[in-house]
């Protein structure tokens, strides 16, 4: 079962290299890697899709004030 995760890490981080905006895929692999215990790992994933979460309400606002 560990090397499924491993093909699964694999193809994620395949994801995010050519679409970096991709927060579904940073979550995922996230996951991923605290599944199999790799911590930091894990919190390298979830800090780029905070990142794109935190960027992501920044756009929502900027929208809303030009309404």
């Amino acid at each position: 079962m560990n090397g499924q995760y491993e093909e699964a890490i694999a193809a994620f981080k395949s994801v995010v290299t050519c679409y970096l905006n991709h927060l579904s895929a940073h979550i995922l692999l996230a996951a991923l890697h605290s599944e199999l215990g790799q911590i930091a790992e894990a919190h390298a994933a979830a800090g780029h899709e905070l990142i794109l979460v935190q960027a992501f309400a920044l756009h929502l606002k900027f929208r809303a004030t030009k309404l």
